[in-house]
C-alpha cells in the first residue's frame, strides 16, 4: 500500500531539512514495499548544482 500524499510530503520536508542542515547535495526516500525511489533536493542549490 502506497503512503498517502500528505505522508510523502512530510517525508520530503524531513529529508529536505536534513539536507539543509548538513549541506548534503541530495537525499532519497526509498519505499521498500513498492521499490519506488523519490529524489529530494535541498531548499537552496548546492555550489556544484549552481555552477
Amino acid at each position: 500500500m502506497a503512503p498517502a500524499q500528505g505522508t510523502l510530503d512530510h517525508y520530503r520536508a524531513q529529508v529536505r531539512a536534513y539536507l539543509d542542515m548538513t549541506g548534503a547535495e541530495r537525499g532519497l526516500i526509498v519505499l521498500m514495499t513498492s521499490g519506488v525511489v523519490i529524489p529530494v533536493l535541498p531548499t537552496k542549490p548546492t555550489e556544484s548544482e549552481a555552477a
